[in-house]
């Protein structure tokens, strides 16, 4: 049984579990269970880290608790009971991860889940008093009974064994909650699936649809409408008179893109009657005539943001005294010059100097300015890369290295100068809204004609 002594508590939040673990009964007046309550906590290199707790068996929660925090019971790995009470409002990102929860049933009071809040569960046991893996418990079945609509995060009960196991609806847990919220985003993330798995998940979804819910047949069709540039090409070539059927009743024709439709379907005369036939009846020529003119209004914005946002780095530099761009750049000796390693500024329109101190730049180093994490989260300095917006690289550099510029989704432009004679390997992979600006007939002009980017001759 909890003694008053297990735990610490300042104003209705419960901050620390420090008791022995087995069956915990929190004390009444607790509101709140803070992040990461009743973690295994360890500190190593003056940084916490967070451990599995192998000691909580079963927790009873008061009523009047609104709140549970952020890995509140992450990785408590025999923790197999616990009953919410009607007053809770929000349960936290990663609150019961890892854990060993069996049955769970979320009151219908309950109005936010945060992302991976019940992820992996049953993944672990204890053997010989030390934490393993657990193929056991990935075969149990988990079941979990939603009463409201919460707001939910990211793969809320995400599933480890992947896309299949989602079409083949064998989930080790079994989810009861309202007909219209999506399952597949609270199981499995869309952005994880290569343009290939999306593509075979949609026609499935298309040739099988009674095996799905509809509201995960919406869910993909408009994330299939969104990157209709990458997946309607080989998504249309597969199209039956069936799929097609269902296809267009998921609206996933429009005035946006019926022409785009129309050039795809060209050498196939039946189905282009078909798609034909539906734009006639349901996208008016006027529409279409307003898109074409939407667009080139946004064609034209897009230049006039370009110009800006190149235009502001080229004007930030010029302010900076030379002192202040060698702060900004880490850097290395070679053999003829500077190598770029890392920025160290805190610019989103950055221009890459010709010249730091009395050295000449001439190289920048793979991975110099890259976004995307080399696997789990993101560190301080990707996420700041992340934010990039422009990059000017002045006259002088030879060499762009490999994925220099890997996951800046928001990278719009990057001017690439006459004296660059080598673009490394997936150098701008992911930069999907970037448009090269270089020199007509110069080495980057080649290069983006050949990687299929948007070119502006300078």
């Amino acid at each position: 049984m909890s003694s008053a002594s297990d735990f610490i508590i300042e104003n209705g939040v419960l901050k620390k579990y420090i008791g022995p673990g087995g069956d915990v009964v929190i004390p009444d007046g607790v509101t709140e269970i803070g992040d990461h309550a009743f973690c295994t906590v360890e500190s190593i290199g003056g940084r916490e880290h967070f451990w599995f707790n192998d000691t909580l068996t079963r927790v009873t929660l008061p009523e009047g608790l609104v709140k549970i925090g952020n890995g509140a019971f992450d990785q408590c790995v025999l923790l197999t009971q616990i009953v919410f009470p009607e007053s809770l409002r929000e349960i936290g990102a990663q609150a019961f991860h890892s854990s060993g929860l069996v049955d769970v049933k979320i009151p219908s009071g309950v109005k936010k889940i945060g992302d991976e809040a019940f992820c992996a569960l049953g993944i672990f046991k204890i053997v010989d008093g030390e934490v393993w893996a657990s193929e056991e418990g990935r075969d149990r079945l988990h079941t979990i009974k939603i009463c409201g609509t919460p707001k939910m995060g990211k793969r809320v009960f995400g599933i480890i064994d992947g896309l299949q196991e989602y079409i083949d609806g064998n989930l080790k847990v079994q989810i009861e909650m309202a007909d219209d919220i999506p399952l597949l985003p609270l199981v499995l993330s869309w952005t994880d699936f290569s343009p290939y798995q999306k593509e075979h998940l949609f026609l499935f979804m298309l040739r099988e649809p009674e095996r799905f819910r509809r509201a995960d047949i919406k869910y993909v069709a408009a994330n299939v409408k969104k990157g209709q540039k990458t997946l309607y090409p080989e998504l249309l070539k597969e199209l039956g008179a069936a799929e097609t059927a269902l296809f267009l009743d998921l609206n996933m024709v429009d005035a946006e893109n019926a022409d785009t439709v129309l050039e795809l379907v060209k050498d196939r005369p039946s189905e282009k009657a078909v798609f034909l036939d539906y734009i006639a009846k349901h996208v008016t020529l006027e529409a279409r005539e307003n898109v074409i003119e939407k667009k080139a209004e946004n064609q034209v914005e897009k230049i006039i943001k370009r110009n800006k946002a190149i235009e502001e780095a080229i004007s930030l530099f010029a302010k900076k005294k030379p002192a202040d761009v060698k702060k900004e750049w880490a850097v290395t000796e070679v053999e003829d010059g500077l190598r770029i390693e890392q920025y160290k500024g805190k610019d989103v329109c950055i221009v890459v100097p010709a010249m730091i101190g009395k050295v000449g730049v001439v190289e920048i180093a793979n991975d110099a300015l890259r976004a995307s994490a080399l696997g789990g989260t993101k560190n301080a300095y990707q996420k700041k890369m992340y934010k990039n917006k422009c990059v000017v690289i002045q006259e002088g550099v030879h060499k762009i290295g490999d994925y220099v510029l890997f996951g800046c989704v928001y990278l719009t432009d990057i001017v690439i100068p006459a004296s660059v004679t080598e673009i490394g390997t997936g150098a701008f992979r992911d930069c999907r809204k970037l448009t090269i600006h270089a020199p007509a007939g110069s080495y980057a002009e080649q290069y983006a004609r050949d990687n299929n980017i948007p070119f502006v001759a300078e």
